[in-house]
């Protein structure tokens, strides 16, 4: 624990009496489950916290806070982590105000975040006094903790001391004014001004190290693998120079940065591999890796905006300077290392890529899935990925893009002085603006309202090329009115011109250029602008394809200048009548996706002997600010194996539409209608009897609403088919939820019923199923479908009735309701138990019902089913029981990889 004494001297700089003091007291926020911090965490699918033992949380225990003639305050929280003192004779404008606080604070564990005490019982301090909230334009700003390290504080001036028993180190970058040494204790004073962070390590080690250059000390535990201290301390030198020379003198002497600091605000990409598939060298991610930190850490020191509201341009400027320190110090290194040098790679559209090219990659990743948020959204409601990634390396190229309008020298120039004006003041993003505005003689409105509020996704064109003898004519479009765009022009080998012209959507936009064997010409193309599509931005002059096909083996990022046509050989697995089969892929979709996609899959299979295959071509709609965010249209036809020497042909057109909340895309919640027209030729075969249907076509319609949380995972669904001879309706209602003691409970109620059905009694095939579907809609990954014994029998699918035993009546041709449900016992065991009514016509009702342990090795992935009690007695004293285990086993590597996005995206 930690003994604080604190006194608090106040200065009301409105022109309004205050009555009370908004105070932050973010260690409180480790205190509740309830609290703002406990459903950030659970949102972002981490137990960490809420399913630790209580030990490990943090709390803040207040003794009292009075006035400094001991004089007691009424004070309040009204939120977990903040406090309100009043005030009973107000505090004037321009007046101070003295008080004093006494508390203790009993740290989080480190598990958490990084931050709080560690298993070494060493402390790292971050956010952790109890500090005033900033009052401004006549109103609090005040937020709760949700742990992206957002605390907002005016700058202010501090002197406190530190009494730590002998065997501890303390580390600030705050001055180190006094220090005495007695017989098991030592006393360390501290003093800082106009500074906006206190974080402290206390700690018993020494790892920290102290590299003192001619710009400023750098204090610091990050270290690179294997490098020699001096290289280190070179390097240190090097990325010191380079700051101060780009953003001006740092107003303190000291920069304190760690690796905890670095690790919530990574450069994600491909030094996150393990070491030995790493393609960088180990000098070049230290480098990078303490440049982004000690940028971070300079910026938030001396860029004084609200970082929940206000934190673009602080996140801009880190990736702005980055960039610029790859272009000057690694222009040579590839998006990809050293694998863009292996032979058959280096060949590849990605091989080719500068290092740089990262920050358009991660940059275009949630435009081109439609979860893209702009600049002005708060921090707290960005999702994971646009969070930690998207949105600072989007707002870095936006300032690269600005910079390049207006030129470097006078951006970067004026960038210095806001930042020195800001030093000891709040300041805005978008005062910055306006400062170039005025520096520059430039309107830069479109700036603001294109970028910034972006509210469409960007789109620029050029629409026609209109070539004479002596000129050339441009005509280019564009979402960006008022916004300045570049034409580049070029030869084979050089660039002829480029020239920012002014796009207006009041005018026809037609640009004029003197033709000098001028043979391609680039809109935006440098700096790029994060598009949706860039092929549009690209015209050749002098050929008969302006963008030619080209065939690469496997998959790799769209070459904008190309139509490629992707290949792969693929060995896979899916069923046991084809067993293992050789397939090539032929599709267009790169990394991310298209309008227009296609996919053909030519198949061999080793057991059957023969070639089968599936083909899909799709129209892909996104929506932007709309509740229908996704539309989707898509033709799939398809050949394969559904029993032994039979084979099944399934053509299918189907249409979905997607709907979510577009002012909150935290939210995991939202619905899907789908309507689809499938069309099935089966063959006849020894295992199927001449009675199933053999040629049908069926349409369905159903309605999905999935809302996945970590706590409470709801999903509910209906589903409507019809046939020629039967229509049928079904609802599906699953809910999961993780109780406060880490138990799972799932409930699970299907309900089925015929509106119409002529198919023969003693058919089944299309009749609702008990326990293992028929599925002649062909939904399902069966291993063997057709099969009446062995394992594969066993495989359960969680559809239709959802039991496990294999009971009578197994199917119901009139009506179904079941009721699935588990909890968990101890780790990854549950119990399970199913009841349920089973109706066919002509007989009465009949009532079933199951149990048994459940094995959850990995929910819906990997799972396994013993049967205890059913309507067959004591099914585990049985003695054919090994054949009534059930399991659940995914392949599908696009379906097990949900499980690990799900918390970014």
């Amino acid at each position: 624990s930690l003994k604080v004494e604190q006194k608090i001297i106040y200065e009301n700089k409105s022109n309004k009496t205050l009555y009370s003091i908004i105070l932050q007291d973010w260690n409180n926020s480790y205190s509740s489950k309830s609290s703002k911090l406990a459903e950030r965490f659970l949102e972002d699918f981490q137990t960490k916290f809420n399913f630790a033992n209580k030990a490990d949380w943090s709390y803040t225990t207040i003794h009292k806070i009075e006035t400094s003639n001991n004089e007691p305050l009424i004070y309040k929280r009204i939120e977990t982590d903040i406090l309100k003192v009043e005030f009973v004779n107000g505090i004037k404008p321009n007046s101070k105000v003295e008080f004093n606080l006494n508390y203790t604070i009993k740290p989080p564990s480190s598990k958490f975040n990084g931050y709080g005490i560690n298993s070494s019982k060493n402390l790292y301090l971050k956010e952790w006094l109890i500090l005033p909230a900033p009052y401004l334009n006549n109103k609090w700003e005040y937020y709760s903790n949700k742990n992206i390290n957002d605390q907002f504080v005016e700058p202010f001036s501090i002197d406190f001391e530190f009494d730590v028993p002998k065997k501890y180190n303390v580390f600030s970058e705050l001055d180190e004014t006094e220090k005495n040494e007695f017989n098991s204790k030592k006393i360390i004073r501290f003093q800082g001004n106009s500074i906006t962070e206190t974080k402290t390590v206390i700690t018993k080690s020494k790892k920290f190290t102290t590299t003192k250059t001619d710009q400023f000390t750098l204090l610091t535990d990050i270290k690179g693998n294997g490098i020699p201290s001096l290289t280190e301390a070179l390097v240190i030198d090097k990325i010191t120079k380079f700051i101060e020379s780009e953003l001006g003198e740092y107003p303190f002497e000291k920069l304190f940065v760690t690796n905890t600091d670095y690790k919530y605000n990574q450069l994600y990409g491909l030094n996150q591999l393990p070491k030995f598939l790493r393609p960088f060298s180990e000098l070049s991610i230290y480098e990078i890796k303490l440049l982004k930190t000690c940028l971070n850490g300079y910026l938030k020191n001396t860029l004084r905006t609200n970082p929940r509201k206000d934190y673009w341009l602080n996140d801009g400027l880190q990736i702005y300077y980055l960039m610029k320190y790859i272009e000057t110090y690694y222009p040579d290194e590839k998006l990809i290392g050293k694998i863009s040098e292996i032979w058959g790679i280096n060949t590849t559209y990605i091989a080719k890529q500068s290092l740089n090219h990262q920050f358009q990659l991660f940059s275009d990743q949630t435009i081109r899935i439609n979860k893209d948020q702009n600049l002005k959204t708060p921090k707290d409601s960005l999702i994971l990925f646009n969070l930690n990634i998207t949105n600072k390396y989007k707002s870095g190229l936006y300032l690269n893009y600005l910079s390049d309008f207006i030129g470097q020298n006078k951006f970067e120039n004026s960038l210095k002085s806001y930042i020195k004006n800001s030093s000891s003041n709040y300041e805005t993003s978008s005062k910055f603006i306006h400062r170039l505005e005025n520096e520059t003689n430039n309107n830069l409105t479109w700036f603001e309202s294109n970028f910034i509020n972006q509210k469409d996704f960007h789109d620029t064109k050029i629409c026609k090329v209109k070539k004479g003898h002596d000129s050339i004519n441009i005509k280019v479009s564009s979402n960006l009115n008022d916004t300045p765009l570049k034409l580049t022009l070029k030869s084979k080998n050089a660039t002829l011109q480029s020239k920012w012209v002014k796009y207006n959507n009041t005018t026809e936009n037609v640009y004029s250029f003197k033709n000098n064997s001028v043979e391609k010409i680039e809109l935006n193309s440098s700096p790029k602008l994060p598009e949706f599509n860039y092929k549009n931005n690209y015209k050749k002059l002098n050929s008969i394809f302006n963008k030619p096909v080209s065939l690469r083996l496997f998959k790799d990022l769209e070459n904008p200048e190309q139509n490629q046509i992707f290949y792969e050989p693929v060995i896979e697995y899916r069923n046991i009548y084809d067993g293992l089969t050789i397939s090539n892929r032929f599709f267009n979709k790169a990394i991310f996706p298209k309008k227009y996609e296609y996919i053909f899959v030519p198949k061999y299979s080793l057991n059957s002997k023969s070639v089968t295959g599936s083909g899909r071509i799709s129209f892909n709609k996104y929506f932007k600010n709309s509740n229908l965010y996704y539309l989707n249209f898509h033709v799939y036809g398809g050949y394969s194996s559904y029993a032994e020497n039979a084979f099944i042909r399934k053509f299918t057109p189907s249409l979905d539409f997607y709907f979510r909340n577009f002012t909150n895309l935290r939210s995991n919640k939202y619905h899907r209608l789908n309507f689809k027209l499938m069309s099935f030729n089966k063959d006849l075969s020894e295992e199927v009897s001449k009675e199933d249907y053999l040629k049908y076509n069926i349409f369905n319609a159903n309605y999905l609403i999935s809302n996945n949380n970590l706590i409470n995972d709801l999903k509910f669904k209906t589903d409507f088919q019809y046939h020629n001879e039967f229509s049928k309706l079904s609802v599906t209602l699953e809910f999961r939820k993780l109780s406060k003691h880490n138990r799972q409970n799932n409930i699970r109620l299907y309900s089925g019923i015929f509106l119409n059905n002529q198919i023969p009694q003693d058919n089944d095939y299309f009749s609702f199923a008990l326990d293992r579907p028929t599925d002649y809609l062909f939904n399902y990954n069966y291993f063997g479908r057709s099969e009446d014994s062995g394992i594969f029998t066993q495989q359960y699918i969680a559809a239709e009735g959802g039991f496990k035993s294999f009971l009578e009546p197994s199917f119901a041709n009139q009506w179904i309701t079941t009721l699935n449900g588990s909890t968990s016992i101890w780790r990854y065991f549950e119990v399970y138990g199913d009841i349920g009514l089973v109706k066919n016509r002509y007989s009465k009702a009949k009532f079933v019902y199951d149990s048994g342990v459940r094995l959850n090795i990995l929910q819906d992935y990997v799972e396994l089913y013993f049967p205890v009690y059913s309507n067959l007695g004591f099914e585990i004293t049985q003695t054919d029981y090994s054949s009534r285990v059930r399991f659940i086993l995914t392949l599908d590597f696009s379906t097990i990889s949900k499980l690990f996005s799900r918390r970014w995206l």
